[in-house]
């Protein structure tokens, strides 16, 4: 067996493998998504890893999504993990450890999110810091339609959503921007997020245009006030087998940039309050039943909670289903590791507050196959 880098003439039988090995189909064999996921923002796909037969076929396959991190002031080269899949009939070998190995013996960041609970011990095994979930902040914006959405619910439920959302504060809607400009979110991250953070992505103008701007997946929305800036889309619920569930508009809300970094040490900030507030007005008006944001630390959570998000918790009003698209009630909190090193290739201990690592930093905000 060979571990190689992927290059793009082994595209067509990775398709092929994946579909016998993994799923028969899901958006990612698109071609443009493929390119676009696993090329990051430097265009480059090499960083996934291919294992190959002696007659040169596809046994096994790693995806990571590669770009650098800092860690304090020193630019590391980091991968998110994704797709890791082996041929059943070669997965007791340690084929599929060997492909993990190569990636961790290339990069100095390694992380994942919403990882099979099956590799969990890996992680915990392998010098990751492991956690069972991202911050997840939710909030209502239609009570009954909520209320639909909640895991395990009862009838006591329908007051304390209603006393909710009638705590929740919401001001005038302004029409969100479809395009916005990458220079100036690359100069409000570097002043106002990644100071406050041990280890954050380096999200310079190119990350920007790759990552949201010009995204493969997803049209992403953009709304600025006092230079506050809130990153969000609109997801539809899936889940045709439920008409009352089927087709619900939820307000996704992938990335917050505050006008002040202070706000992170706790520091109240009105303007931002009142930014996020327009956002949640808009996304009322279209429809939206629902709005939620994960993140790996919770300096945010003293702003989200004065608008009126909760952190999700799976003995109350707040357990929301987490997957929408498809809808699966069932999923599990989306649990995240890391393994970070150094230069001198020691690993670091590092508290998850001191990270800036969001849902989208990996693979686990792009279209899924819904058929």
């Amino acid at each position: 067996m060979e571990i190689k880098s992927y290059s793009e003439i082994y595209f067509e039988p990775l398709i092929d493998f994946l579909r016998k090995s993994w799923a028969e189909n899901h958006s990612i064999y698109e071609k443009q998504l493929f390119d676009w996921q696993y090329g990051g923002c430097m265009g480059d796909s090499s960083a996934c890893l291919l294992l190959l037969d002696n007659n040169n076929e596809i046994q096994g396959f790693l995806g990571t999504v590669s770009y650098p991190f800092m860690v304090n002031d020193s630019v590391s080269n980091a991968a998110a993990l994704s797709i890791w899949v082996v041929d059943k009939n070669i997965r007791s070998s340690g084929a599929g450890k060997n492909l993990k190995k190569t990636v961790e013996d290339r990069f100095h960041i390694v992380y994942a999110i919403g990882m099979n609970p099956a590799t969990i011990r890996y992680y915990e095994n392998h010098g990751y810091s492991y956690h069972n979930s991202l911050h997840r902040y939710v909030l209502p914006l239609d009570t009954e339609c909520f209320k639909l959405f909640l895991i395990d619910s009862d009838r006591t439920d329908e007051g304390k959503v209603m006393g909710w959302f009638d705590s929740i504060r919401f001001s005038e809607p302004t029409a969100p921007s479809t395009d916005f400009n990458s220079d100036i979110l690359a100069e409000i991250y570097q002043r106002n997020v990644a100071p406050h953070f041990l280890v954050r992505p380096k999200k310079d103008a190119a990350f920007w245009e790759w990552r949201y701007i010009k995204s493969k997946g997803f049209k992403y929305l953009f709304h600025e006030t006092e230079d506050n800036v809130v990153i969000f889309r609109i997801e539809n619920t899936y889940s045709p087998g439920d008409l009352l569930k089927h087709d619900r508009k939820c307000l996704r809300i992938i990335e917050i940039l505050p006008n002040d970094g202070n706000v992170w040490n706790g520091k109240p900030n009105k303007d931002l309050a009142e930014t996020l507030q327009t956002v949640l007005t808009w996304a009322k008006e279209q429809g939206c039943i629902l709005a939620d944001f994960q993140i790996s630390n919770s300096g945010l959570g003293h702003v989200l909670e004065e608008v009126g998000f909760r952190i999700q918790s799976e003995d109350n009003v707040t357990n929301l289903t987490r997957l929408f698209s498809p809808l699966r009630p069932d999923a599990a909190p989306l649990n995240f590791a890391y393994r970070i090193k150094n230069h001198a290739g020691e690993i670091l201990n590092v508290d998850r507050e001191d990270t800036y690592i969001l849902k989208s930093d990996s693979d686990m905000d792009r279209p899924n196959y819904l058929g």
